[in-house]
């Protein structure tokens, strides 16, 4: 992935200057973001549905065991 935003930059400031460029990095920057926020936001679900789990297991075991 880092490849290809160094082609896109590289080719973008050959193509038309320094517009291009900040807009190109502009875009990359809030792509990033928006991917890291959206990968925060998977794992922390991720993991609150897994301690639930673990939570509620061992609640089950636990009553089992008593009774």
């Amino acid at each position: 992935m880092t490849c290809a935003v160094v082609v896109v930059v590289v080719a973008a400031t050959t193509a038309a200057g320094t517009e291009v460029v900040v807009v190109v990095v502009v875009v990359v920057v809030v792509v990033v973001v928006v991917v890291v926020v959206v990968v925060v936001k998977v794992v922390h679900v991720v993991v609150v549905v897994a301690v639930v789990d673990v939570v509620e297991y061992n609640n089950n075991f636990s009553s089992s065991i008593l009774w």
